[in-house]
């Protein structure tokens, strides 16, 4: 009974992995992402990234986005309101590694967002992600 209980436990937790098996795939996928945040949607963003994401469990992932959108009010304050997006560059790392920048842009500045796909075999996966308000570190 007790193993039951802790598979059950756990399969919120690895139920939402998902792989992409191209990199027009990936490109999609961040694509996607960037046009939710663009509008104003960062819980949109963050519940996509959520879907696929497995590097840190799903609780976390929640509390790091409950916590950015904490800070939406602020950058709006700061840096106006969201006004689109734009995709900046592709890099790779041998075979097995391909990352996107995008700019997010705001009336006053833009922040940077990078996706970091990482292909152990066949499929490609999320390995990572930031946002980062600070551009010339980014690019």
């Amino acid at each position: 009974m007790s193993r039951l209980f802790f598979l059950l436990f756990l399969l919120p937790f690895t139920l939402h992995a998902r792989d992409f098996k191209s990199e027009s795939e990936t490109k999609a996928f961040s694509d996607s992402v960037m046009k939710e945040v663009a509008t104003g949607n960062l819980k949109g963003g963050f519940d996509q990234i959520g879907a696929v994401y497995t590097v840190i469990p799903k609780v976390e992932l929640d509390a790091l986005a409950s916590q950015a959108m904490l800070q939406v009010p602020v950058m709006e304050a700061r840096f106006g309101k969201s006004i689109g997006y734009e995709f900046i560059s592709e890099s790779r790392a041998g075979d097995s590694v391909l990352k996107y920048v995008y700019l997010q842009k705001f009336e006053k500045h833009a922040i940077v967002w990078q996706f970091v796909f990482y292909r152990p075999g066949q499929a490609w996966i999320l390995n990572s992600f930031k946002y980062r308000d600070s551009v010339l570190d980014e690019l």
